[in-house]
């Protein structure tokens, strides 16, 4: 996954990421829309199949946006891990 910064001010950030499909942006974009301090959170695709997407995330002054997307990275590993923890219970 490679990222590369395209606007970085103290309240929006716009950045894409390189071998990302919809799966992965819907989930960000919901983590990050949970936050009550993110005003905007989106993504956008050029090209269905060979686009990459640019996401654009702003927020009012109490969070930076960095932060609000480090925020929603750590929740989207914590539902994963108890995804992976619980599923081996699942299938026996």
């Amino acid at each position: 996954m490679e990222i590369q910064i395209l606007e970085d001010t103290k309240r929006h950030l716009s950045f894409s990421l390189k071998d990302v499909g919809h799966t992965f942006s819907n989930l960000l974009v919901y983590e990050l829309r949970q936050n009550p301090d993110v005003q905007v959170a989106s993504y956008t695709v050029d090209h269905p199949l060979t686009g990459v997407p640019i996401f654009i995330v702003d927020t009012n002054t109490k969070t930076s946006p960095k932060s609000a997307i480090a925020n929603a990275l750590k929740n989207i590993k914590k539902a994963n891990d108890k995804l992976a923890k619980s599923l081996p219970k699942a299938v026996k």
